[in-house]
């Protein structure tokens, strides 16, 4: 992948990477699941724009 698309990926990809830190460090049930809904609605945005 290169030029745009792939300057593209990078942009979804650092903070969803971010969030699977985070979730790594969640420090309880309530954290965690609020971090999948973020991780869920992450993976939305990918399946929008790249196949």
């Amino acid at each position: 992948m290169d030029g745009k698309s792939h300057d593209e990926l990078h942009k979804w990809l650092h903070p969803h990477l971010e969030l699977v830190d985070a979730l790594s460090a969640a420090d309880s049930k309530e954290a965690a699941n609020k971090i999948i809904i973020q991780l869920s609605d992450s993976y939305k945005i990918y399946n929008q724009f790249f196949q």
